[in-house]
């Protein structure tokens, strides 16, 4: 009877205590690695949004043929009008850190220069000197004010011993080169006149005329897709000629065929 009577009382101190430790041995083995595994998913989510996001930004400026400022509003607000994602949901990541857009400060100038913006008008006289672009991401806080000088930029975009921004678990850098993303337009004109061109519905231009020196040439940098109307009268004439999309470099000469001035392809 008395044996009976021991083993209803259950557990003694004892063993509760060694259950107790048992288990705490165990969790300390597993918690570490579940840990890790919740915040290697959530950085692998976190660099695909930042892909996802890269690619928005590309269709937009595509599409709008205009690089967003470093406005937040702005920035935020061009992707989210091109993507399923609200503007807020670009602007902070799952953890509600705000994201950053870093723009590198020689977009346009050899010399550092905060980016302005950039919408096509009536194009750019000569390429971009570096038309990069970097979406940051930080899990445990807010993305650091973008870089001001080219030697930080590039810091970050290479992962330099000197950068101010390391990529790691809980740090995602994607990266946009916009190199690609202009092409170069060539218009010559052997005519005295100046024929006139417009890229999209922007302000319509006029092309330099021949003179003793040769022909007139314009060079032009534009964003890939632009359609460019080609104008027969000098400018501002509206007779068209020509209307074609910029999916490649292109060059037209404005010349004499037959008794009409034409553009064509050289």
């Amino acid at each position: 009877m008395r044996d009976a009577s021991r083993r209803n009382r259950g557990f003694t101190l004892i063993e509760v205590i060694g259950v107790m430790s048992i288990v705490a041995i165990m969790a300390s083995v597993i918690a570490p690695s579940v840990l890790d595994d919740i915040r290697r998913a959530r950085a692998d989510k976190e660099s695909g949004n930042l892909a996802g996001m890269a690619r928005e930004l590309e269709r937009y400026i595509d599409d709008n043929k205009r690089i967003p400022t470093r406005a937040l509003a702005d920035w935020t607000g061009s992707i989210a009008s091109v993507s399923t994602l609200r503007r807020d949901k670009v602007e902070r990541n799952e953890r509600e850190f705000r994201r950053g857009y870093y723009v590198d400060p020689r977009f346009f100038s050899t010399t550092d220069t905060a980016f302005p913006g950039y919408s096509q008008g009536t194009g750019l006289n000569s390429a971009p000197v570096s038309p990069r672009i970097m979406l940051v991401s930080v899990l445990t806080g807010n993305a650091p004010a973008a870089p001001t000088t080219a030697t930080a930029f590039n810091a970050i975009w290479d992962q330099t011993g000197a950068a101010s921004l390391v990529e790691g678990p809980d740090v995602k850098v994607e990266r946009l080169n916009l190199r690609a993303a202009f092409q170069r337009v060539v218009l010559t004109n052997e005519n005295t006149n100046q024929p006139g061109y417009q890229l999209e519905t922007g302000t319509r231009a006029s092309v330099p005329a021949a003179g003793a020196g040769g022909d007139g040439v314009l060079t032009r940098y534009v964003i890939r897709n632009t359609r460019v109307t080609l104008y027969t009268d000098p400018y501002p004439g509206g007779t068209v000629d020509e209307v074609f999309l910029v999916e490649q470099d292109k060059d037209y000469a404005f010349e004499l065929v037959g008794s009409n001035w034409v553009w064509q392809r050289p």
